[in-house]
């Protein structure tokens, strides 16, 4: 199995008290390429800010 590069666990965003972003689990492993589709709304920009790090998770943790 490859190493991890990127972990989420148990994350969760918020703004001004409504959940916008709930993620219970998900990795990336090295050479894996990523791809986010979804409608507008869906979280996909809050969880690009989350991964770069522009967005601090009401709970949950980031690994890189």
């Amino acid at each position: 199995m490859s190493e991890i590069v990127l972990e989420l666990q148990d994350v969760a965003v918020e703004y001004d008290g409504h959940a916008v972003l709930d993620v219970p689990y998900l990795a990336l492993h090295r050479g894996e390429v990523l791809t986010l589709l979804g409608e507008n709304g869906s979280g996909k920009t809050t969880l690009l800010r989350l991964l770069g790090l522009l967005l601090r998770p009401a709970r949950g943790q980031v690994v890189f």
